[in-house]
């Protein structure tokens, strides 16, 4: 018997919203920010583009540019980057690379 499909919930254990279709984002590139067994990344995290994003992405070899995303974008982030991105950034209120 196969198992009954389940809906992904976000954090507040409600469904998972639609996030981007434009640019269309999501592992599943299906504009939600859920995860599944084929995505290692984690891409669980909605963030809104910003520029140093951008700049400490590529520094760490994942030039997001190269896919033409650019600040303000929405996209579903890898949560082990989001999270690098916040260690890199702490103590610097000055620079807003966490989105």
């Amino acid at each position: 018997m196969a198992a009954k499909p389940t809906t992904p919930l976000n954090v507040f254990r409600q469904p998972l919203a639609l996030f981007s279709q434009s640019p269309m984002t999501g592992f599943y590139r299906d504009g939600y920010c859920r995860v599944g067994p084929d995505d290692r990344g984690n891409h669980a995290v909605a963030g809104l583009l910003t520029k140093e994003f951008l700049d400490f992405s590529a520094s760490r070899g994942n030039n997001l540019r190269s896919i033409g995303l650019t600040p303000g974008c929405k996209w579903c982030l890898c949560t082990a980057r989001w999270k690098e991105a916040l260690e890199a950034a702490k103590g610097d209120g000055e620079d807003p690379v966490v989105p």
